[in-house]
């Protein structure tokens, strides 16, 4: 990894913080971009409307926008709206809540498969659902959804 590149993280989410310089390329690319997407579909961009879209767009990284612009220049019969692009993108909420769901079941399956039992005499211990006591700590969240479906 670059050392010019930071990462902070929290609970939910790793985030990258790209240099300045780096941004206002991406920014720039972008707006490039979108550019051509409006001539290619015969749409008049305005500066204030591309500096909307492109702060709507932002926060999507270089590679999925470079396959959502090309599928909507290849799919779209009109300008797509920001909601379509991020759609394209892969980039909206219900994608990321989706995709949130799905890394959080697949983290609870793991720890499931590591360290719980349905052997009624294993090596685990006498009881089904038993587990040793040194575990790691789930997630809050995933926490709160099993003790709500009854785990």
């Amino acid at each position: 990894m670059p050392t010019e590149m930071k990462i902070e993280q929290n609970s939910d989410k790793l985030t990258i913080w790209q240099p300045q310089r780096r941004q206002s390329e991406i920014l720039g690319w972008l707006v490039e971009q979108l550019t051509i997407l409006a001539e290619a579909l015969g749409e008049v961009m305005t500066p204030a409307r591309l500096k909307i879209y492109a702060a709507d767009l932002a926060d999507i990284g270089q590679a999925q926008l470079a396959v959502s612009l090309q599928r909507a220049r290849r799919e779209c019969r009109f300008f797509p709206k920001i909601a379509e692009l991020r759609d394209l993108a892969g980039a909206s909420p219900k994608q990321e809540r989706d995709a949130e769901m799905r890394k959080a079941w697949e983290a609870l399956t793991a720890f499931v498969r590591k360290y719980v039992s349905n052997d009624a005499h294993g090596s685990y211990g006498p009881q089904y659902g038993w587990y040793s006591k040194s575990y790691p700590k789930l997630n809050d969240r995933i926490q709160a959804t099993v003790r709500r479906t009854g785990g």
